[in-house]
């Protein structure tokens, strides 16, 4: 029943102006029976009930409700027994809706894209927003607008069908059903008396309608409002909403009464920027008078840093956290960055925000581990699965009795990533199982990644995780969420909101789909679900609270005011946002359907004006403007047109500005953390009075990097070993009874540091290659090339043929032969996946391979007299042929290796060859100045050891990519190589023996370096030394 006495008041005022104190003194004011406050988000609750908290005497009651909270409550009082459909289970229902409608022919024109991801959440907006603009079904198939009207129609009734039969309802459905109920729902309506609507500055038609039928329920009713008189496109949104409102009541024979509120003081230049803000009309400039300051920094960072080195000083000058607001347009950026210095700066921040679930450490690695298997057991994702055990993203607990390890978790990933990389295997849980079963044989002279009591508990732990995650092929999506929830609980003492948000969403994701009777999925479609079903979620979203600085998109910041405000991100395409065109429907479209009397939403440009409008009005003593100046490619970012706007109705000089550029660091005046005092010390040294050790420790810091960038000495930060005990444990390894390698001896010799990094440390670098896209390029191509011709050249020997052209058919089949023999079982045996282009990596292996026997059987004739006798003859690797033993100046040295192939000529001369994957070949200089030991090593060898009493008449590389052969090795030059080889591998044992690792290129650095990334190069300390291969000996002086 509609009382003819019930009245509505508009409290009217500026942005900013108190309307929210109003309404509060509205509350506070005598009155019988309960009072209604509607508004319009969680945190423009919790900020309402903090100020009704502060009142004393305490107010009498009053409800705090948004229009689907209280759309229940009458719902309840009316004995309608419905259940709402939450998102979650809603998303899965236009799903599985849209599936159904495709198979029975039902939707025609979006047939081909009604599986597609995320196809359902924009049918989901656009009912959405024909529920709230009151569209039925037939006003939308009726529109005749274009050929897809129908299908959206037919998705739309289908829909409200579909919840119909299920018994449910979502969130539109409940307020138009609660805005019929009102006018016949007792109880809880009868005993309210005042109704305040807050916070709004704009509604919906659905609940302009439930408005409508509550204020004529509703004795006294008020509502705020954003009006100033004038035609500023600033004003325009609330202009729309106020004639929305008194046409509506005004319909209901409502009485209509206006209180206009008189704006809080605010400093002069932010009333006359409340005042005149986008203004048409040409206004004078006023003084900021401290009260308008700007910032323009590099990237993001710095302008982070800006905001919050000035939100501290605030706080130190007795500020109160409650008094400062941090406003963005667009938040997501910002917020990593807001959260990592606010922890840096002891600040306190609110994000509003949230982060998303699958940002989480925790969540990320639960993910990594339900995907082993469906990703075909990466060993990346392995490695990351025990690196996750190891530092606590994932509790140890989950995984069922963990077999016991002589060594970490950390380090369990790190071996068998080493591993793994030696023998060419990214992926496949057999192909990992069988190296570590049997550790195959290497096809060079590289030292084993793993010894053999290592590969026992690793094979232990790989068989314990492979059989725990090993998922069921189908099942029900209940079934397959308890699973994974067994698999990816919160262990005991693991407190995480990331970890509670994702329980939840599985939870919710089971129950929707029992609801739905969603059908058995295979586990890789399940995770697909999953992981789309997580891409939206956020946890530890932040209330802001009293004691915090409260950090809002302005949206949501609508209503609130604060004594400071930074503004952040003023720059054109962030703030005004860029807005995107609909997906269904152009704004141009929307406009034409809309004079149709099919009103679907349509976003006026100009409201972006009215929300910076609104912004600005909310502060009281001071506005500062931030933005960031360049891209992350360097290119300069215009700045936002509402920044000009807010400038232009100042004087220029009045505004402090601060410009940050790139590269800068804050003075030492201007620093909050110790962190940054610490960068501006080392930038600036100043006289420090501190009992913080760290700065001595800089100092210290300082002076070592002073002494890698210098000339002097090099010390212990550069490679060379002072520890009596860490050099007595090298040269025991690298002692009499180690066996070296050729690789060794020329790592050493062209960087001591590269020798210590790959066969003293063992590091290799990571690789973020899964093996998808290259298998090839991963295992090497230089293993296929050597495999090949391996076979090849036994079949060559076989035919006890010379090699030259005479005989280049039988030569290029067997090696055609011996590729297809290879290439057929290369994925298998090498342990990669192939891949896109396989095939012709295929051929191009076998073409270049072609075209380098070919040139080598019809160029240098001196080598066409040799028959092939053996291919890839070891020494000291194999059993039967011991390694070769020389006598140098660093003592008895043992060597090891493979000689790719020797060829004999009919008086018994020998031939050596090494292939090369490379295209050019190397310079015979190498091998003259001892830069280069290979082949002087591999002719020692096969004299002494593979074919005793036989003279070595020449050696050489061919360089496959070419087919070109480098100067060979002769009796020319024999004598001089082998001895300077002998002498130079002498200096090498010595060296490593004596700890000299020093960071000391011998000639230029190889291209593409292994450990380019963490090499402290510096060639000018290397030339002001003449190089000296004799180590002095270690100072008695330690280093840590």
């Amino acid at each position: 029943m509609t009382s003819q006495s019930n009245s509505v008041t508009f409290l009217l005022g500026a942005a900013g102006s108190g309307k929210t104190t109003a309404a509060l003194h509205v509350l506070a004011e005598p009155r019988r029976g309960w009072a209604l406050a509607l508004l319009p988000s969680n945190i423009h609750k919790g900020r309402f009930q903090h100020h009704l908290s502060q009142f004393e005497p305490p107010l009498p009651p009053v409800m705090l409700k948004q229009f689907p909270t209280f759309a229940d409550d009458i719902l309840k009082q009316h004995g309608e027994e419905t259940t709402e459909i939450q998102p979650l289970p809603r998303m899965l229902l236009l799903r599985s809706l849209l599936r159904d409608l495709v198979a029975q022919g039902e939707i025609a024109q979006y047939a081909r894209v009604a599986h597609r991801p995320g196809f359902a959440a924009i049918i989901g907006t656009l009912l959405d927003e024909a529920q709230d603009t009151l569209i039925s079904p037939a006003l939308l198939g009726g529109a005749g607008l274009t050929p897809y009207d129908t299908d959206l129609s037919t998705m739309y009734m289908a829909y409200l069908e579909r919840l119909a039969r299920l018994g449910l309802t979502d969130t539109n459905q409940r307020i138009a059903r609660a805005r019929d109920a009102v006018p016949s729902t007792a109880g809880l309506l009868s005993t309210i008396t005042l109704l305040v609507v807050d916070g709004f500055d704009q509604f919906t038609p659905l609940q302009l309608s439930l408005l409508v039928a509550l204020v004529r329920r509703i004795p006294r009713s008020y509502i705020t409002l954003t009006w100033e008189a004038g035609t500023r496109p600033a004003l325009r949104r609330f202009a729309r909403t106020y004639q929305h409102l008194v046409a509506a009541f005004e319909a209901a024979g409502l009485t209509l009464h206006e209180e206009h509120i008189t704006p809080y003081p605010s400093a002069p230049a932010l009333t006359h920027l409340r005042a005149h803000l986008f203004d048409l009309d040409v206004h004078t400039q006023v003084d900021a008078a401290g009260s308008v300051a700007t910032i323009e920094a590099a990237d993001r960072e710095r302008e982070v840093r800006a905001v919050l080195r000035r939100v501290r000083a605030l706080l130190d000058a007795g500020t109160s956290c409650d008094e400062i607001g941090i406003l963005l347009r667009n938040i997501g950026p910002y917020a990593p960055l807001l959260r990592e210095v606010a922890t840096e700066y002891n600040l306190k921040l609110a994000l509003y925000h949230g982060r998303p679930l699958l940002e989480a450490p925790s969540i990320l690695a639960r993910v990594t581990l339900l995907r082993l298997w469906p990703d075909g057991f990466l060993v990346q994702s392995l490695a990351e699965i025990w690196r996750g055990f190891a530092d606590g993203r994932l509790p140890l607990a989950l995984l069922p009795d963990p077999p016991v390890l002589p060594f970490s978790l950390e380090q369990a990933a790190s071996m068998l990533e080493r591993a793994a990389r030696q023998y060419g295997i990214p992926r496949g849980y057999s192909a990992l199982h069988d190296m570590l079963t049997t550790l195959p044989p290497l096809d060079d002279d590289e030292q084993p990644a793993l010894a053999p009591s290592e590969t026992v508990p690793l094979l232990a732990l790989l068989e314990a995780c492979a059989a725990w995650l090993n998922p069921p092929a189908t099942g029900e999506i209940g079934e397959l969420v308890d699973w994974v929830l067994a698999r990816t609980y919160a262990a005991d003492g693991e407190k995480l909101a990331a970890v509670d948000c994702w329980q939840q969403t599985l939870g919710g994701y089971a129950s929707a789909a029992h609801l739905l009777n969603e059908p058995p999925l295979t586990y890789s479609a399940f995770l697909d679900q999953v992981q789309s079903l997580l891409r939206d979620a956020r946890f530890d979203r932040q209330e802001p609270l009293p004691d915090c600085i409260a950090v809002l998109p302005v949206l949501a910041g609508r209503g609130w005011h604060w004594q400071h405000i930074f503004m952040m991100g003023m720059t054109d395409g962030e703030f005004p946002l860029a807005l995107p065109e609909p997906v269904l429907y152009s704004r141009r479209e929307r406009a034409w359907l809309a004079r149709q009397g099919v009103p679907l939403p349509l976003t006026d440009p100009a409201d972006e004006r009215s929300i910076c409008y609104e912004a600005v009005a909310q502060t009281r003593r001071s506005l500062t403007l931030s933005r960031t100046y360049l891209d992350d490619k360097g290119n300069v970012l215009p700045v936002s047109p509402f920044w000009r706007a807010v400038l232009a109705l100042l004087t220029p000089d009045s505004v402090p500005h601060e410009r940050i550029v790139a590269g800068s660091l804050p003075t030492f005046e201007q620093a909050v953390s110790p962190q940054e005092r610490w960068l501006a010390w080392m930038q600036h040294p100043v006289p420090v009075i501190s009992n913080d050790p760290t700065f001595a420790h800089i100092q210290r810091a300082s002076a070592i990097e002073a002494t890698r960038e210098g000339t002097g000495p090099y010390t212990a930060y550069e490679g060379v070993l002072l520890d009596a005990a860490t050099i007595a444990a090298v040269a025991q390894r690298f002692g009499a009874q180690h066996r070296w390698s050729v690789t060794q001896f020329n790592d050493y010799i062209t960087c001591p540091f590269r020798f210590a990094a790959a066969h003293i440390l063992r590091l290799s670098p990571r690789s973020d290659d899964d093996g998808e896209d290259g298998g090839l390029a991963r295992i090497g191509i230089g293993r296929l090339y050597h495999a090949i011709l391996r076979v090849a050249g036994e079949q060559w020997a076989a035919s006890k043929l010379p090699f030259h052209a005479q005989h280049e058919t039988l030569f290029l089949a067997l090696l055609h032969q011996a590729a297809t023999e290879v290439l057929a079982t290369a994925p298998t045996r090498y342990g990669f996946e192939p891949g896109a282009f396989w095939e012709w990596e295929k051929t191009d292996v076998r073409q270049r391979l072609d075209r380098a026997v070919r040139r080598l059987l019809t160029e240098g004739r001196e080598w066409h007299d040799y028959r092939v006798t053996s291919v890839e003859q070891g020494f000291g690797v194999e059993r039967g042929v011991p390694p070769l033993v020389l006598e140098t100046v660093g003592g008895r040295v043992q060597i090891a290796g493979r000689i790719d192939r020797i060829d004999q000529r009919e008086d018994g001369a020998l031939a050596l060859i090494d292939y090369k994957s490379s295209s050019t070949p190397r310079t015979f200089n190498e091998t003259l100045e001892a830069r280069d030991v290979q082949l002087p090593v591999y002719v020692l060898a096969a004299e002494a050891l593979i074919a005793p009493g036989q003279f070595v008449e020449r050696a050489a590389y061919v360089h496959l990519g070419s087919g070109k052969r480098s100067k060979a090795l002769t009796d020319a030059d024999r004598a001089a190589v082998l001895e300077a080889a002998q002498q130079r591998i002498g200096e090498v044992v010595r060296g490593v023996q004596s700890g000299d690792f020093r960071v000391r290129p011998r000639d230029k650095c190889p291209t593409a370096c292994a450990f380019q990334h963490i090499c402290r190069r510096n060639l000018r300390k290397r030339d002001a030394f003449h190089y000296n291969p004799v180590v002095p000996p270690p100072a008695e002086s330690s280093a840590e």
